[in-house]
């Protein structure tokens, strides 16, 4: 179904609905389709979504899965938007070896998520987050006495949202943690409420390295200052990359859980993530260059690994090779962060990429945050910017900045085969990005933001100038169609072409479905919105601005 409704509609930002905007057609990120709700004031409807049930009321919406929908040994769902703009989902399980019964999560305007999750044995956690950073955290016992202490963390934690850590069997006390406690001069330890004049400074104790013996004509290795964490690494252990050192022989010897700080300098080695649980933490000052190297993937190259960070370089120069990559991820890999780094001149006349995660396992990747980084000046020949191809299960491209560069912004791909039945990527969110000055000389005919197959994808409040399309919603393969696609709430100008494409380029292309175009801003463009070849009739466009 179309309904283009032109120029006399203003533009409604989602975040902003509060009843007065007219509801109709809502669809689910899993495609089912829901009553129709004209005016919040007339009586409240509900549609049976094959599984999942919706109504509206005068805040928005309310929605419930049915059990056979969700897996985790999910029993029910319910998410809402609450009176005062933020979402609250609750969710109960049943049989889980954890022992969580039930999970409600909150988040607000502002992005704060609080967690509160119970557990069948009486105990309760309770976890506020803030773009992935922990804030505080809280445990109580049955009887509801707190036994662990409000806790200040740095780490990202994972998508169940509770650690194994956090488990307890029943009939066992929980482990806390004892007090880091510094020691005195004498040895011993200081009490917590010992005045700050009486504590010293705790030694710093430098890592070492399983002794072996060095090979004859070469000199001693030095080694990298391991110390405890700061506020901003609390209990993790930090391990410090001086100019001059070696960050690869830096990770390679990094204990479990650590954060690599790399001091600024530039530094001029391809790095391999060999650990799970670390971060790499530049700053902003530290200067991956790989000028004068051949360089065939990635700069930085993470394969089947879990809870890794990359967070604050300069990554430059990166040409000569095959697929030269700033950042590479493949592999069976999970819960990965790659945020505010600069990338920049990754060159190849062939095919080049800022960032690539590339799901070509029967396992997906799953978990994946690209936030806050600055994808520019890139020479890609027939590749993307951004990229998210194949059997790729969860990901969100936030607040980032592309531009500059000769191809596609940031691409969502499915259908190339590079994986098995699970072939494309699929519940992403791209949202708040900057994106403009893609493919100026108009000879390959880019997107800012291009959907390739893909599914399951929420493309909200982008601002795209300057492109040959804004975003384009298409399917490149005969057969296999982009399904389950919303963009809403995006601001387009300056397109050579269209503001918003939708379908294939030819008619054996494959098309959309099961999607939504909503409440755009496309003023300024030379063509609106453009259907090609095989849109299906079920993609709604609606309340947008011309």
């Amino acid at each position: 179904m179309i309904e283009s409704e032109g120029a006399k509609h203003n533009r409604i930002e989602p975040s902003a609905r509060d009843g007065r905007d007219n509801l109709a057609d809502a669809r689910l990120s899993d495609g089912f389709d829901v009553a129709k709700q004209t005016r919040p004031d007339v009586p409240q409807k509900s549609g049976d979504l094959g599984g999942a049930q919706l109504s509206f009321d005068q805040n928005g919406f309310k929605l419930t899965y049915r059990p056979e929908l969700r897996h985790d040994r999910l029993s029910t769902l319910e998410q809402s938007r609450l009176a005062d703009g933020s979402v609250k989902t609750e969710q109960t399980f049943s049989g889980r070896q954890d022992g969580l019964h039930k999970q409600i999560s909150t988040v607000d305007k502002a992005g704060k998520e609080s967690i509160v999750s119970r557990f069948s044995d009486g105990r309760r956690v309770e976890l506020d987050r803030r773009l992935g950073q922990v804030l505080s955290r809280r445990e109580y016992d049955s009887s509801g006495k707190l036994v662990g202490g409000a806790e200040k963390d740095g780490h990202r934690s994972g998508p169940a949202d509770v650690r194994k850590s956090d488990v307890v069997k029943p009939g066992r006390k929980p482990d806390l943690p004892k007090p880091d406690l510094p020691p005195k001069p004498d040895g011993r330890r200081v009490e917590p409420n010992t005045p700050e004049r009486e504590r010293t400074r705790p030694e710093e104790r430098r890592f070492e390295p399983t002794p072996a013996r060095r090979e004859q004509g070469k000199p001693e290795e030095r080694r990298h200052e391991v110390r405890p964490g700061n506020e901003r690494d609390r209990k993790r252990p930090v391990v410090e990359v001086r100019a001059g050192e070696s960050i690869q022989r830096a990770i390679d010897r990094a204990p479990e859980g650590a954060v690599v700080h790399v001091q600024p300098g530039v530094y001029r080695e391809r790095l391999n993530i060999t650990r799970n649980n670390i971060t790499l933490r530049g700053d902003g000052k530290a200067i991956l260059d790989l000028q004068d190297k051949s360089v065939s993937g990635g700069a930085i190259h993470i394969s089947n690994r879990r809870n890794v960070t990359i967070d604050g370089f300069e990554i430059r120069n990166v040409r000569g090779g095959d697929t030269p990559t700033g950042i590479a991820v493949d592999g069976r890999s999970n819960n990965i962060s790659i945020l505010n780094n600069d990338i920049h001149h990754v060159e190849s006349g062939k095919d080049a990429h800022g960032i690539s995660i590339y799901g070509a396992g029967k396992q997906p990747i799953t978990d994946v945050r690209i936030e806050g980084n600055n994808v520019h000046h890139l020479k890609l020949g027939t590749s993307e910017a951004v990229v998210v191809n194949g059997n790729v299960d969860g990901f969100k491209i936030l607040n980032n900045k592309v531009h500059d560069n000769d191809n596609i912004g940031i691409d969502v791909i499915g259908g190339e085969r590079i994986s098995g039945k699970d072939d494309r990527a699929r519940r992403g969110v791209i949202a708040n990005n900057q994106v403009w000055n893609i493919d100026l000389s108009g000879r390959r005919s880019a997107a800012g933001i291009y959907v390739d197959g893909g599914r399951d994808v929420w493309i909200e409040n982008n601002d795209v100038r300057n492109a040959t399309y804004g975003i384009e919603i298409a399917s490149e393969r005969e057969g296999w169609n982009t399904e389950k696609v919303h963009v809403r709430g995006n601001r387009i100008q300056g397109t050579r072409l269209a503001g918003i494409t939708l379908g294939g380029g030819d008619t054996s292309n494959g098309g959309v479905t099961g999607s939504s175009v909503e409440n755009n801003d496309l003023r300024g463009n030379r063509k609106p919105i453009w259907l090609q070849n095989n849109v299906g009739s079920d993609v709604v466009i609606r309340n947008n601005r011309y």
